[in-house]
């Protein structure tokens, strides 16, 4: 299921920059997540992280990535892949109206949740 989520800090990403010559070229942030969810709201999840994902690209110009994906061998387990043109972006989202209301209403339906951030290494 690719449809169209969650960080600790992210200091380290502060200055994330290549110099090719004299251009500095700022490089995005791929996140990453896994989220679990009740047994019972698996279907609710689905649809409120779909419309999710949804609504962060397209009222988010620095959101360039939103997918979502279920587990084969565990319904209850769901993997987000996002890419954020920078820092900057991704602050945006995490301050957006969306994403503040996906987190209130997800909250009783997630049991864990784990993610991390990546940069290319290129």
């Amino acid at each position: 299921m690719a449809a169209p989520s969650v960080r600790p800090e992210v200091d380290r990403f502060a200055d994330l920059t290549r110099n090719y010559g004299r251009e500095v070229v700022a490089m995005t942030i791929k996140h990453t997540a896994h989220l679990r969810v009740k047994g019972d709201a698996i279907e609710q999840f689905r649809e409120r992280v779909s419309r999710h994902a949804k609504t962060s690209l397209a009222d988010e110009s620095g959101c360039y990535q939103f997918d979502v994906y279920q587990d084969l061998s565990d319904e209850t387990l769901f993997l987000l892949i996002e890419t954020y043109e920078n820092e900057p972006a991704l602050e945006v989202h995490r301050n957006s109206p969306h994403y503040k209301a996906f987190r209130s209403d997800v909250a009783d339906w997630v049991t864990e949740r784990i993610w991390w951030y990546w940069q290319s290494v290129e």
